[in-house]
């Protein structure tokens, strides 16, 4: 898979989108650090700003891989926001056709080996089985 993310646009994305970022200057203030991603480019966007909240300086940036056929990007975001609202995922601040942005949580991010591994797995079904109606 290519990276197809584009720095400028991807951070003027950012800068006009993100809650208490607004304020920022200008683009050279943005970070961006690629994390994995299996269908999507996932990146950690940090606003380096000193007028950027600090509870604000870490959004998770998300650019829609290719998934035609597998995933209805419509019903994933009505989901995706209402869980949020809920407290249920990370909070969606804002989106586009093709991006997302993200309320940041800091974790360990799996990687592709530990997610072949099945006691991970097993251990990612019960967390998931928690949210089903019982």
């Amino acid at each position: 898979m290519q990276n197809i993310i584009k720095p400028k646009s991807d951070k003027e994305i950012l800068l006009r989108n993100t809650p208490g970022w607004q304020n920022t200057p200008d683009i050279s203030f943005i970070q961006l650090k690629k994390l994995t991603g299996l269908t999507n480019f996932t990146y950690q966007a940090t606003n380096t700003h000193e007028s950027v909240p600090f509870e604000m300086k870490d959004v998770l940036y998300r650019v829609f891989g290719v998934a035609e056929g597998l995933i209805d990007r419509k019903k994933e975001y009505t989901i995706f926001k209402k869980l949020g609202d809920l407290g249920q995922s990370p909070k969606c601040f804002a989106s586009g056709q093709i991006w997302r942005i993200e309320e940041f949580m800091r974790s360990n991010h799996p990687s592709l080996e530990q997610m072949r591994d099945v006691k991970y797995r097993r251990l990612m079904a019960i967390y998931m089985r928690s949210f089903m109606p019982q």
